[in-house]
């Protein structure tokens, strides 16, 4: 009825010479009525004749109000057609409205709301795990988004191509790695099964992750110390009377003293403690040098602050553990440089761990049901944004910095494109000094492939709102490349997943993982099943239970908008009577037994539309709805439109809300024949919208509950 009123109205436009003015319908919000008002009248009168005065302009308004509301009324189509200030409100008759529209429903079912659209192709890259790392409860919230999205572009006609990205290499990898050679060099102590084995990895990179802490805070507590003694060497050696008939003086201590070679850069632990170690023994010697040459310590250090510094990193370094622990990123390192150079056993190792990672994703993915039509490796595209960086230094659009590939973005649009200077984008770092790629060359190939070879117009990244500021550049890069599909390029951004712990974060082995919340949630689950159907089998009810905890899971990662942190709480999610997954999967279970019980007590149940049906003066909480029944289509496209799953878990809850209105003040199975038979024509109606929207949401809807 919308289009068709919409597609009148146009018609009216034309034959009064009026501007191409697209129509603008609302809702006309009185309970228990139904149509649509046309709300733009003044903005076209504006148009139409803008030398008129405020008051004239009303008035013409309400002439083209009154105009239009004639010939939409001599259709014959409407109840009711009024023009009132400058509106055009079009009331629908209810009984047609409701035949024509429940027609479509049971004739296409769960397809009834299906659309043709020649959006162009896009592809949506979301989840995004890395490999050797815990998929935990936030890795859900991207994909149940970007899994929403999909099927949602697809419903609304449009080519979707469903992509994952993952993180299979990087310091992340090389960290996980150092760990297991080092204390499990053969995997013999790894576990069994597909699951266990994805969760002992992110066990794996934690430990990993606070051993290489521990290492950095002992670092650090050595430079504390080494900082001050290095004024120390500078006012021992530092100038050139001070080193005035000493020619040999160990480890260039005088370079160092002078800031001409760093401490730490190009040198070995064993060498910088062989330093400490020389200054230790020099310390009185040190004392007499500055003190004989008049030279006073920098700031308030003096020389018994310098003995304790000392003694203090004496400790430090009679620790049994020192050396083991200051070694450790160098042996990290030099599980990168066994990477760059191919080393069997190493890549054996990565291959075999990365697989099992690549499992559990699976396993994963199939139990919230993600599906993808491609999967992208950055280890993939590693290589290729190493060319395209090289390549970009030909054009003059990548310069060295110190060694590093980088983008000067501003300065880049402003000689290309005449854009003013400002520092707005700023610079991104393609390629580090020692050679190795980063986020934005692998990004560049990835869009290049995509652009390329899939043939995309559209691109949309699923990825957490901590990194919008990294893809307004690489969108802004890709310009800069000559790709005209950066203007479609959609960073759709997401806020945090809090827990009553705090943020989730893997790097510091606090993670609250997608397989303990989901087991909590199908163990609460069960109860409430067991409690509300002690009657059913014992598979039945645990088959109920995983799909309303799988439910109460994907609802509550997309009932927030994205750009918004979730506070997830499971009373919440299970609510039956909240805002949740659940409320409405139990409306779905309500509306079959319904049509259940009314085929068990031999009560036909139609499948059809008959022009004799809603015959009849409709109730408001009938009309109301029948309303919300047909508001799904405008709700999808408003999905597709702002990228906003939430809107579609607004819709289920509000249908779920009024058919339970409908439920309580509408008898179904015990109404005179004709008005029950209206009756299971709209429980069939509702059956199927909410198998439609929450199947869009990748929720399935029970049977009984």
């Amino acid at each position: 009825m919308h289009a068709r009123l919409k597609g009148l109205i146009v018609d009216i436009f034309k034959d009064a010479n009026l501007p191409e003015i697209e129509p603008q319908l609302r809702e006309i919000p009185f309970e228990g009525q139904m149509g649509l008002a046309l709300s733009n009248l003044f903005q076209i009168a504006r148009v139409s004749k803008p030398d008129l005065e405020k008051d004239e302009l009303k008035k013409y308004a309400g002439t083209l109000a009154d105009l239009i509301a004639e010939k939409i009324r001599n259709t014959g189509d409407f109840e009711k057609v009024e023009a009132v200030k400058g509106y055009v409100n079009c009331f629908f008759k209810p009984q047609q409205f409701t035949r024509e529209l429940l027609g479509r429903i049971l004739g296409d079912g769960t397809d009834w709301a299906r659309m043709e659209s020649h959006g162009g192709r896009v592809m949506i890259e979301y989840s995004q795990p890395n490999t050797h790392k815990a998929f935990h409860i936030g890795h859900v919230r991207n994909a149940v988004t970007g899994a929403s999205l999909v099927r949602c572009y697809r419903y609304a006609g449009r080519d979707t191509i469903a992509a994952n990205y993952y993180g299979d290499i990087g310091s992340h990898v090389f960290k996980a790695l150092w760990y297991l050679g080092k204390y499990h060099p053969d995997l013999k102590d790894a576990p069994d099964g597909v699951a266990e084995r994805g969760k002992w990895l992110g066990e794996i990179y934690a430990d990993a992750q606070k051993k290489l802490t521990d290492s950095e805070n002992l670092l650090n507590q050595v430079w504390e110390i080494l900082k001050p003694l290095n004024k120390i060497l500078y006012n021992a050696y530092g100038s050139d009377e001070a080193t005035f008939g000493l020619y040999t003086l160990p480890f260039n201590v005088r370079g160092i003293a002078r800031n001409e070679e760093d401490l730490f850069e190009g040198r070995s632990n064993n060498d910088v403690i062989k330093i400490v170690d020389w200054m230790a023994s020099q310390a009185k010697e040190l004392r007499r040098r500055a003190g004989d040459i008049r030279i006073e310590p920098f700031g308030d250090l003096d020389w018994v602050n310098a003995d304790t510094l000392l003694l203090n990193l004496n400790q430090i370094r009679s620790q049994s553990d020192y050396h083991q622990r200051l070694n450790r990123p160098i042996e990290v390192l030099d599980i990168a440089n066994r990477w760059k150079i191919g080393d069997p056993k190493l890549l054996d190792l990565y291959n075999e761990t990365r697989q099992w990672s690549f499992d559990d994703f699976k396993r994963i993915y199939n139990e919230i049901g993600v599906e993808f039509d491609v999967e992208f490796k950055e280890s993939e595209v590693e290589r290729e944004g190493l060319l395209i960086a090289i390549d970009l230094e030909k054009q003059g659009i990548v310069v060295d910095s110190m060694g590093a590939a980088i983008v000067e973005i501003d300065n880049q649009l402003k000689k290309r494109f005449g854009e003013p200077m400002q520092d707005k984008y700023r610079v991104l770092v393609l390629v580090r000094e020692d050679g190795s790629s980063l986020y934005g060359s692998k990004d560049l190939a990835l869009a290049k492939l995509k652009f390329e070879e899939y043939g995309i117009d559209e691109s949309i990244y699923v990825v957490g709102n901590e990194q919008k500021f990294y893809f307004q550049q690489l969108f802004q890069v890709l310009r800069l490349m000559g790709f005209p599909q950066w203007e479609r390029c959609f960073h759709l951004s997401y806020e945090l997943v809090m827990l009553p712990g705090g943020k989730i974060s893997s790097r510091e082995g606090q993670v609250v993982l997608y397989d303990d919340v989901i087991s909590e949630l199908r163990d609460r689950a069960l109860s409430v099943v067991k409690e509300k159907n002690p009657g059913l089998d014992d598979e039945i009810k645990v088959k109920i239970s995983e799909i309303v905890a799988m439910g109460a899971l994907i609802f509550g990662m997309l009932r927030v908008d994205t750009n918004k942190v979730i506070r997830f709480d499971f009373d919440e999610v299970l609510d039956f009577d909240g805002r949740s997954a659940p409320y409405i999967q139990y409306a779905g279970a309500r509306a079959m037994s319904i049509l259940r019980k009314a085929e068990s007590e031999g009560i036909e149940t139609p499948n059809d539309i008959a022009l004799s049906d809603f015959n009849r003066e409709l109730l408001p909480v009938e009309i109301e709805l029948v309303k919300i029944l047909n508001k799904l289509p405008e709700h999808i496209i408003k999905v597709v439109e702002d990228k906003k799953p939430f809107y579609l878990t607004n819709y289920a809850y509000d249908l779920a809300v009024k058919f339970s209105d409908f439920y309580h003040q509408c008898p179904v199975l015990t109404s005179e024949e004709t008005v029950r038979r209206d009756r299971l024509l709209l429980v069939k109606a509702v059956r199927i919208n909410i198998e439609t929207s929450l199947g869009l949401l990748g929720i399935a809807t029970p049977d009984v509950m």
